[in-house]
């Protein structure tokens, strides 16, 4: 039998206790982490800056990544242009405490390109729903299948865009996944892992980002662009 002790059963003492110590030892961990937090913000804005992005914060994408498991997605870090040509935040899943669903997110679009959906999922870094959109494209490339799975809307589109220039470059950029849809590009990296590869590669989520989104039009070849052309404006009457 259980002793009382101030009106109180021992084992609810020792729940209690167990609920105050994961309480504090998370209040610890919080204030151990401020410092390296404060330089990653200080980092983005000054990133962010330079590409004439600024605090967003009232403004969310009506559209998310269909390869991306969020119950409900929280923001942070949010910047974007005056004209929304480039949208960055950090997201995570605030739908869910036991959520490991965290990444950073790049928009932006391809002026001329009106692509059917592709998505390019990285292996262990982002896990795409078994009900995501698209069906799955399979390449000849062993080294590139090991590393991506590939979904697309129409299996022909996928083919042409990852092509052997555009497939290596993905190789050899590493770290980020991708959909296209239309114009409109949204690039991933997951924050875990990167945190985890950043003790000996110093690289922020942003600057991958960044990379990614300054090389990939150039990594469009001239085919896609012909094929997936996007609708001439109509005159004005």
């Amino acid at each position: 039998m259980w002793r009382l002790w101030l009106g109180y059963p021992l084992w609810a003492w020792i729940i209690a206790s167990v609920f105050l110590g994961f309480g504090a030892l998370q209040l610890i961990l919080s204030v151990f982490r401020l410092p390296g937090r404060l330089r990653h913000d200080k980092a983005t804005y000054d990133l962010c800056a330079q590409r004439g992005m600024w605090p967003a914060d009232n403004f969310r994408p009506p559209n998310m990544p269909d390869m991306l498991p969020l119950i409900q997605a929280g923001f942070r870090n949010t910047f974007a242009t005056p004209d929304m040509s480039l949208w960055y935040s950090e997201v995570r899943d605030s739908g869910s405490a036991l959520s490991s669903t965290s990444v950073a997110m790049l928009m932006f679009e391809v002026d001329g390109l009106n692509l059917p959906y592709v998505a390019a999922a990285r292996k262990g870094d982002v896990s795409v729903l078994p009900r995501a959109r698209g069906q799955e494209v399979g390449f000849e490339s062993i080294d590139f299948m090991s590393c991506f799975e590939i979904r697309a809307d129409d299996p022909r589109a996928a083919v042409m865009l990852i092509d052997q220039g555009m497939m290596q470059w993905l190789l050899d950029l590493d770290r980020v996944s991708f959909q296209i849809s239309g114009p409109l590009v949204s690039a991933l990296v997951n924050r875990r892992r990167n945190r985890v590869r950043n003790r000996v590669r110093n690289a922020t989520e942003l600057e991958l980002l960044l990379q990614f989104r300054d090389g990939f039009a150039a990594h469009v070849s001239a085919v896609v662009r012909m094929g997936f052309p996007a609708p001439m404006a109509q005159p004005a009457r």
